[in-house]
């Protein structure tokens, strides 16, 4: 296996589930409850698997595995709608040595698609000389008005990041770290970034679910063919003051 298949799945994984839509379950996570997606869909599309979720004391384990003649995906969504706040998830993985058509999204998500989104996203999107895997992007409140993006570079020094995201009536900021950090006393800074449209309608203004999910672009098979698992050791929010 390639350093790119990140905590990677044992050998031996093997996957029944059907393709069609299955009844959803929940699980607790880090203080809130997530459904669990099953069934298929986009983004991608893709096929999404209960069972490439589960939590243990290490966290929130997500995974893509090949089985049953196809590649499977993993999404969870809060149950909760959170509105303005301090958002922060550590990551135990290497998204910067993903396989160019894996991506992890961290995000809030109220659609329809192209309005109120907010992303965190680890990806190459297919493209194997694209060297910005950390993209953050805003997606505006109201159709009409054009998302904002900024892709980074990434090199992480261990399998521990911390990245985080405020969201105002007004803009959102982002800020990716070395290692596992405080919410509130993060440190090395991989890169930060304030964007501010200058109106409320670039900006989502209502309470959103939260979506942690690990998939396929274009529901492409991996090029090294190989599983991934990436572990979310927590996720935490701040309301607003």
């Amino acid at each position: 296996m390639t350093q790119a298949a990140v905590w990677l799945a044992g050998a031996g994984l093997a996957l029944a589930c059907a393709t069609g839509v299955a009844q959803a379950r929940d699980i607790e996570f880090s203080g809130y409850t997530w459904t669990v997606r099953t069934g298929s869909g986009g983004p991608g599309p893709n096929l999404w698997d209960e069972r490439n979720v589960w939590v243990d004391h290490d966290g929130l384990h997500l995974r893509i595995v090949y089985a049953d003649g196809a590649w499977r995906c993993a999404e969870v969504t809060s149950k909760q709608a959170l509105g303005f706040g301090h958002y922060q998830v550590e990551l135990g993985g290497r998204p910067d040595l993903f396989d160019r058509n894996i991506i992890l999204g961290f995000f809030n998500y109220a659609g329809p698609d192209g309005t109120n989104e907010i992303d965190i996203e680890f990806s190459q999107w297919g493209k194997a000389d694209n060297a910005n895997r950390l993209n953050w992007t805003v997606y505006p409140a109201r159709g009409g008005a054009k998302a904002a993006h900024i892709g980074l570079p990434l090199l992480l020094e261990s399998n521990a990041s911390t990245h985080q995201w405020t969201w105002t009536p007004k803009a959102v900021e982002y800020a990716s770290f070395q290692g596992w950090q405080s919410i509130n006393t993060a440190q090395a800074p991989i890169g930060r970034w304030h964007y501010a449209p200058g109106n409320l309608t670039g900006v989502p203004q209502t309470p959103m679910p939260v979506k942690l999910n690990l998939w396929l672009d274009h529901g492409d098979a991996p090029t090294d063919h190989q599983p991934v698992e990436v572990v979310l050791r927590s996720f935490s929010f701040e309301p607003l003051q």
